[in-house]
């Protein structure tokens, strides 16, 4: 029974963006009320614990994201939740307020890279490559990948920030990993200058 719901769930949430993308004012309508409160429960929420003005704000410009993504967003939901998160890092920025757990997904060892790196890290043009490969690759996949290697969390928790079936998430992170060793294999001779940092680890 639940397999059941779980995929009649899914059955209605792409019934739903097909209706979006085929202009249907009233599905637009309810795929906002859906994902409103998701955004602006990221923003409300530690670290951010923004005013519910300013709230308002993330989750319109995380709706606005969704709008012009439609085409290819498959949980819009979990959308909603990663570019709210992405905005209210922005805004955190441009305040210049510390971050503190903060983590944007566009972050990667380089220029600023975390404590813990080995000395010369840092500055490793390997590392800057896979920063700018992660940058580019599927959202969702450069998502998992962080919260789970930088913020280390457990696959549960990972689950419930991404709204994400907790038992689904190792064959989740083990595709966000296999997606990311491809794009990595694209760039000639870059496999091989990240195994080089490791040796001698």
């Amino acid at each position: 029974m639940e397999n059941a719901s779980v995929a009649a769930a899914g059955d209605a949430m792409t019934g739903l963006l097909a209706r979006c993308v085929a202009a249907d004012e009233s599905a637009w309508l309810e795929l906002f009320t859906l994902c409103r409160p998701r955004a602006q429960r990221v923003a409300l929420a530690p670290p951010f614990s923004f005013s519910a003005d300013d709230a308002d704000d993330v989750a319109q410009e995380a709706l606005l994201e969704l709008y012009r993504s439609i085409r290819t967003v498959r949980n819009p939901l979990a959308f909603a939740g990663i570019v709210a998160h992405n905005k209210c890092v922005d805004r955190l920025r441009r305040k210049k307020t510390p971050l503190s757990a903060a983590v944007d997904v566009r972050e990667m060892p380089g220029r600023d890279a975390p404590e813990g790196l080995p000395p010369g890290w840092e500055s490793a043009p390997a590392l800057d490559k896979l920063r700018d490969i992660l940058a580019g690759t599927d959202e969702r996949w450069a998502r998992i990948l962080f919260l789970r290697y930088f913020e280390e969390l457990e696959y549960a928790r990972i689950a419930e920030r991404l709204n994400l079936p907790a038992k689904q998430m190792g064959m989740l992170i083990t595709r966000a990993l296999a997606a990311l060793r491809d794009e990595i294999k694209r760039h000639e001779g870059l496999w091989a200058e990240l195994g080089g940092l490791f040796e001698g680890r």
